[in-house]
């Protein structure tokens, strides 16, 4: 999920600007088009990417033959480091 995401981020000008001209093509469209433009859906696109790319790299070692118990433990609290980072501590607004 973490590449598409990505990928919908960095093209969300050009995907917005696709919708925008089949609007008149079918209602499924015109209802994506109305989500893609909601001010609450962008920044939740936006918001939700710094998690899955922290997932990912979890996952990513978790599933290393070569892994270590130590290593996991250490990655995961590295991981909720950078959730409470991301998403908790409000000492930075």
């Amino acid at each position: 999920m973490v590449a598409p995401s990505k990928r919908l981020v960095y093209e969300y000008k050009f995907v917005v600007m696709k919708m925008f001209k089949d609007l008149s093509i079918n209602l499924v469209v015109a209802t994506n088009y109305e989500l893609f433009c909601d001010v609450e859906t962008t920044m939740g696109l936006t918001c939700v990417l710094p998690m899955l790319e922290a997932m990912y790299n979890l996952n990513k070692l978790a599933q290393n033959k070569n892994c270590f118990i130590c290593d996991f433990v250490a990655t995961f609290k590295l991981t909720q480091v950078d959730f409470y980072n991301l998403y908790v501590d409000l000492s930075k607004f």
